[in-house]
């Protein structure tokens, strides 16, 4: 019952594999699931191009999403389905280490089971809560096995392999501290009794493995002379992105996250309240990781539902241990948790999962994909596309370059982005228009009432095509 051998691991993987799969292929297909997602992908192509991130393209993310998007494009092409394959794979893997968490601590098969399923379903049912490629998808691996390779006993190796792994996510997503905040309080917690030596020895060596990815990077761009970029992009833009809200807000936020996925909830709840003695440690790490989580979404003081994907791993581990054959259960929830019953409801959870996704997006329109071939279409050899406040996407599709390095086009529109990042929309759209890109996509208005491309529009383009109800293609005159 608890061999973590490879084989064992393997065969657990093929099985969440399939599920993955099954529940999310129906998101493989459409052009934009998410507009980050979209970013991710297009300054992945600059990358690979030689670009320089935070100096010839910018967006204010850490650099890590961008250079795994560019490894897998490397790797494996850049199609965007293969994208989301190995987004597929990756949720996969990342039940997998909750799998293995469990294993390494000691509980049953059927915590280390559901911990794994709990965590592919709820990334799999909302578009904007797992389903598209997002940060959290990413990062969220390299905590899950961080967490499992250094538990339920720290070693020496183990503890180094572990900051790693945290660093590298650090640089995906800088909210991974929070995640690596309370696996050192747990094991802080729970094995005072073996001495501060052992602690500090175990903290210090994590803390090591921590910095290693973060100084290559640091050095990376230092021996580039782009040192002062990196550590404005860390530092500076992250604190000016921070917002505060209203705890009657945060309120209602989290209640549509634990509202969503109430069953799930309960289980986690209930799970920490009736925890055995054999399943302590599960319990405070469960405990300790959704606090620490909670305020990380928190303290980044907006309202974007693909920041709970963080969250999902400590409630799918701690819901897990609901399952646990140790844990007492009144006579309700042991009819429900009967085998025949829950085989039922999986193979029903996965028919109505499948079917939300051909709603939600197989089914819709995918103009993005219908934009890109008509210009493929049109576009010369030597013309060039500026995709205005549309899907940044078309750069992809159509294999062109971005006339600005603001890809995204929100940090042009948006006066906090605009702010953050300390530039003038007015100078950046000046030379942008000096460039006159053949084709100007727009989507209804442009949202800025001053823009120069409202004139630029009116005196020297021509309104070509329109796409479903208000996407305009507009090219220049000759």
């Amino acid at each position: 019952m608890l061999n973590t051998n490879r084989k064992s691991l393997f065969q657990v993987w093929l099985a969440f594999e399939l599920l993955a799969l099954i529940l999310r292929w129906p998101s493989f297909f459409h052009s934009v699931l998410d507009h980050d997602e979209s970013t991710y992908i297009v300054i992945a192509d600059a990358l690979r191009k030689g670009n320089i991130y935070f100096v010839d393209v910018i967006d204010n993310k850490p650099i890590g999403i961008f250079l795994l998007f560019a490894l897998f494009q490397n790797l494996f092409g850049s199609s965007i389905i293969l994208i989301r394959l190995i987004a597929a794979s990756w949720v996969a893997l990342t039940a997998v280490s909750l799998f293995w968490m469990h294993r390494r601590m000691r509980s049953s098969d059927d915590a280390a089971w559901a911990s794994g399923l709990i965590y592919i379903f709820m990334t799999s049912i909302f578009v904007h809560f797992g389903l598209s490629p997002n940060t959290e998808i990413f990062y969220v691996l390299f905590t899950g096995l961080a967490f499992a390779w250094v538990l339920p006993v720290p070693g020496n190796i183990t503890a180094i392999v572990s900051g790693i792994l945290l660093g590298i996510g650090f640089l995906i997503k800088y909210v991974v501290a929070f995640d690596a905040l309370a696996l050192g309080l747990f094991i802080l917690i729970s094995y005072r009794k073996q001495g501060w030596l052992m602690i500090f020895r175990t903290g210090g060596l994590m803390v090591l493995g921590f910095c290693i990815p973060i100084l290559i990077l640091f050095g990376y761009y230092h021996q580039l002379g782009k040192l002062d970029a990196l550590m404005y992009y860390t530092f500076e833009l992250s604190y000016k992105y921070v917002s505060g809200r209203g705890d009657g807000s945060y309120l209602i936020f989290f209640g549509d996250l634990l509202g969503r996925y109430l069953p799930i909830s309960c289980w986690f709840f209930l799970a920490v309240r009736t925890a055995s003695k054999s399943s302590a440690h599960v319990k405070q790490i469960s405990i300790l990781w959704f606090l620490a989580c909670t305020a990380a979404i928190i303290l980044q003081g907006k309202f974007f539902y693909h920041y709970f994907i963080q969250l999902m791993l400590p409630l799918a581990f701690g819901a897990g241990s609901f399952f646990d054959a140790a844990q007492q259960h009144h006579k309700f929830w042991k009819r429900i948790l009967q085998r025949k019953t829950g085989g039922v409801a999986l193979v029903a959870l996965t028919v109505i999962t499948t079917g939300i996704q051909v709603q939600q997006v197989l089914l819709k329109t995918d103009y993005p994909k219908q934009v890109a071939s008509w210009l493929d279409t049109r576009m010369q050899p030597g013309e060039t596309l500026y995709t205005g406040n549309y899907h940044q996407i078309i750069y992809h599709l159509t294999e062109q370059n971005s006339p600005t390095p603001y890809v995204h086009s929100s940090l042009l529109t948006n006066e906090k982005h605009l702010f953050a990042q300390g530039i003038s929309h007015y100078s950046e759209m000046e030379k942008i228009l000096k460039q006159q890109p053949n084709y100007i996509l727009i989507d209804k208005v442009y949202p800025v009432a001053t823009s120069p491309i409202h004139q630029e529009l009116n005196s020297n383009y021509q309104l070509v095509k329109i796409f479903g109800e208000h996407i305009m293609v507009y090219q220049r005159k000759l």
